[in-house]
């Protein structure tokens, strides 16, 4: 709510003890997408019309499948046969299916068709099953291969397909927090200095280890980034003499020109 004198913004809590308004520099509020600024929209508020379909839909399936006709076999008989006697010739049926193990012998008085190509379930529910896991992507900007919707799916390695889910679900989300951290609980002081938070993500951006070893090979070989450098964000221990910044050729020191090959 907003306070209407200072315009400021405060969060109410509501507890069993009463009401509390809370300043919004005093709590850290991470919003999803939003129009106004101040509150987000909420996800399962976006996809409840979606999730609530697709529910009905499969215990609309799930009565049919209960409900319906799960025959295997039709008996096909010359007369018609009232209620006592269809029941007796199912039972003979059913008795001499069990006793033969499957094997069945058909007269002129009575025809066995096999019941083929049942669909138990409408082939379009799975297709309102995938709709709905789209939607679930799109809404929390999720690769669709990440909750089940293989379909286009050409990635050449399963790295490649965690590397897209970081870089667009997680980063922006993690950028969020970093905004509100740096806003709420730095003075603007520091802020001028230029701190500011900063999520490490190396340890899961090291799935992709192909391109971090080319990402610090380069380094190293270019002189922006020392061995040790490279070392530490693989959380290993530093190395004497790799605090040094290197050049190619023959990777020398930068600061000892003299060892390059040829002594120039």
């Amino acid at each position: 709510m907003i306070e209407k004198d200072t315009m400021a913004l405060y969060y109410r809590i509501d507890t069993e003890n009463g009401q509390y308004y809370v300043h919004n520099m005093d709590i850290i509020h991470v919003k999803h997408i939003h129009g106004f600024g101040w509150k987000g929209i909420s996800p399962i508020d976006v996809l409840r019309n979606s999730i609530d379909y697709d529910d009905k839909i499969k215990e609309f399936s799930l009565e049919q499948l209960e409900n319906g006709v799960k025959a295997n076999f039709i008996l096909e008989v010359a007369s018609i046969l009232d209620e006592k006697k269809k029941e007796v010739a199912f039972n003979l049926f059913r008795d001499f299916y069990k006793k033969n193990t499957g094997v069945l012998i058909e007269d002129q008085s009575m025809k066995i068709r096999e019941v083929k190509n049942r669909d138990f379930i409408d082939p379009k529910v799975f297709e309102v099953e995938k709709i709905t896991r789209n939607r679930i992507a799109a809404v929390f900007n999720m690769p669709p291969h990440m909750v089940g919707v293989l379909e286009n799916v050409n990635n050449s390695s399963s790295e490649q397909m965690a590397l897209e889910f970081i870089m667009h679900t997680l980063l922006p989300i993690v950028r969020m927090y970093e905004q509100e951290f740096d806003r709420k609980l730095l003075t603007a002081e520091q802020r001028r200095k230029g701190y500011s938070h900063k999520f490490n993500m190396n340890g899961i951006l090291r799935a992709d280890m192909k391109t971090r070893g080319d990402f610090y090979f380069k380094g190293v070989r270019s002189g922006y980034m020392t061995p040790n450098e490279a070392r530490m964000h693989e959380e290993k221990a530093p190395m004497p003499g790799g605090d040094k910044l290197f050049v190619s050729r023959d990777l020398v020191p930068i600061d000892s020109p003299e060892l390059f090959k040829g002594g120039e």
